[in-house]
């Protein structure tokens, strides 16, 4: 019952950010979220499935990051929405979502589009490097080149040759 109501909040609240409705928006999200922590997990004790925990957490995301965007909305300054930022922030681990947040903040002039070496707000800069970390986290193509040589070894004793001396045991060969 709880869930529907978050799932019903949470598309209402979406629509009335869409159409700027700021205010109808952010009453709408803290009905879901409320919705959303009134919700206990008991289905491990009795084996039945009555919510999927993967919904779960996209609402709550979801449900996160339009309170997060209806605040920075209202306010025009970053630290009225860090908690919720942050919150967002550790649930997401798809790199596009965390670049369209990052764009959202950029459009709005919330972060600086070009980091420079000069700080002079350390919470806009933690979130800065947040963004990024996540946005980087998942990608594959900058290897170390010890780890593209041992890739390309055939052989297990030239993979040990390549591995730096810091990584083996010597007496193992990989």
């Amino acid at each position: 019952m709880d869930f529907a109501e978050a799932r019903e909040s949470l598309s209402a609240g979406e629509r009335d950010l869409q159409v700027r409705r700021i205010p109808q928006a952010a009453g709408r999200f803290r009905e879901a979220k409320a919705s959303l922590d009134r919700i206990n997990f008991f289905q491990n004790l009795s084996g039945l499935t009555a919510i999927d925990p993967l919904d779960y957490k996209t609402v709550l995301k979801s449900v996160l990051l339009g309170s997060a965007k209806c605040r920075l909305e209202e306010t025009r300054r970053l630290d009225e929405a860090a908690a919720e930022l942050r919150a967002y922030l550790s649930m997401e681990d798809q790199p596009r979502a965390v670049a369209d947040l990052g764009t959202f903040l950029r459009e709005r002039s919330l972060i600086e589009a070009d980091r420079g070496t000069a700080v002079r707000d350390f919470a806009r800069a933690a979130l800065e490097l947040e963004l990024a970390f996540k946005q980087s986290r998942y990608r594959t193509s900058s290897k170390p080149v010890w780890l593209s040589k041992i890739a390309s070894s055939s052989s297990p004793k030239k993979r040990k040759k390549a591995l730096p001396a810091s990584l083996t045991c010597g007496r193992c060969l990989l």
